[in-house]
């Protein structure tokens, strides 16, 4: 029943699975080992991104648009998908070997150094996204003013809200450092301290967070400097204010302003001048070089509540396991960094 007249086909069952067949067909040599015609049961192409199936493209079509990325480092390959009615399975398609993979590096965003003061009135001018309904302009309030504001109005609890900026290109940044400033200010209604904003960057995993303020008391406005290198240099990156908490009633608001994300090279130091004597007329100048910033984070990572026990109940000695477990977003701040002591 799998012979096609007109056709000289192999067939070979691989692992005693009836549904993973081969065909092969003998035909007259055409010479060559490209450039032929077309085969006649050639169907089309499956697209695959990062190793999911993206598309199906239709013969004789060659080209497929991938719209709507974000910012990263994507791997495509590609398939050539066959009709095997011509080998007795009507119905039935077959994929084949794939091309590739090729990757492909998407970036856009903005350049820094990045400077938001609200002026215009409009979360849009500078594509900031909001989730959850209490970040609004402020109009009358600002350093100046306007002003981004996280108000308490509508009351919600045990909410999550975040002011999210736009793309920002750290991946040309190869020295120095990158900062985040920003000016705060918060008024409270009840200091529980269960309200919070959460500072928070993303390179397109997990958002990290490197500040957090409480409504532990009422503060006028006072400019914010973070350092964010770890999480940006060499990367596009994001950052969000993301304010959280257990009802919006404990606070009147919070007042971000002036957002300035910007690199800094580190300067040469100890700069000297002395008249070069017994050449009166000459002045010599003596510095060095600027300092290394160093190859990142450094730290001790601990697991406790910072109480000391020394005694873990054995009564006659004995054997115990501990372990400890940090989960990807607790490390994520430490990509690329070593284990060095334990």
């Amino acid at each position: 029943g799998l012979v096609v007249p007109g056709k000289f086909v192999l067939l070979a069952n691989i692992q005693q699975d009836p549904q993973l067949i081969v065909a092969l067909e003998l035909g007259n040599y055409s010479g060559g080992g490209g450039g032929g015609a077309v085969p006649a049961n050639l169907l089309g192409y499956n697209i695959y991104r990062d190793n999911g199936l993206r598309a199906y493209v239709e013969k004789p079509t060659l080209e497929y648009f991938d719209l709507n990325l974000n910012p990263g480092t994507y791997s495509y390959h590609i398939t050539a998908v066959y009709d095997l009615t011509p080998y007795g399975f009507a119905g039935q398609t077959g994929e084949s070997m794939i091309e590739g993979p090729i990757d492909v590096t998407v970036t856009y965003g903005y350049e820094l150094p990045f400077v938001e003061n609200f002026n215009t009135g409009l979360f849009e001018t500078n594509q900031w996204t909001v989730s959850g309904g209490n970040w609004r302009i402020a109009g009358q309030a600002g350093n100046p003013a306007p002003s981004a504001e996280f108000y308490f109005s509508p009351v919600t609890s045990n909410y999550n809200q975040s002011l999210t900026s736009f793309y920002m290109i750290g991946s040309g940044i190869v020295d120095g450092k990158i900062y985040l400033d920003f000016d705060l200010k918060h008024t409270l209604t009840n200091a529980t301290e269960n309200e919070k904003l959460a500072i928070e960057v993303s390179s397109g995993g997990a958002w990290i967070k490197v500040a957090e303020y409480t409504n532990a008391a009422t503060f006028n406005w006072d400019t914010k400097s973070i350092d964010i290198t770890s999480q940006a240099k060499g990367k596009v990156f994001r950052v969000r204010f993301t304010a959280s908490g257990a009802v919006t009633t404990d606070i009147f608001n919070w007042l971000v302003d002036n957002v300035h994300i910007y690199q800094v090279c580190a300067p040469p130091i100890n700069l000297t001048a002395e008249v070069n004597l017994p050449f009166v007329e000459q002045v010599i100048l003596n510095w060095e070089a600027p300092e290394s910033t160093g190859p990142g984070i450094s730290a001790w990572l601990g697991w406790d509540d910072g109480v000391n026990n020394d005694a873990i109940g054995l009564q006659g000695g004995g054997t115990f396991n501990v372990a400890v477990r940090f989960t990807p977003a607790q490390l994520a701040q430490y990509a690329g960094t070593s284990l060095t002591k334990i």
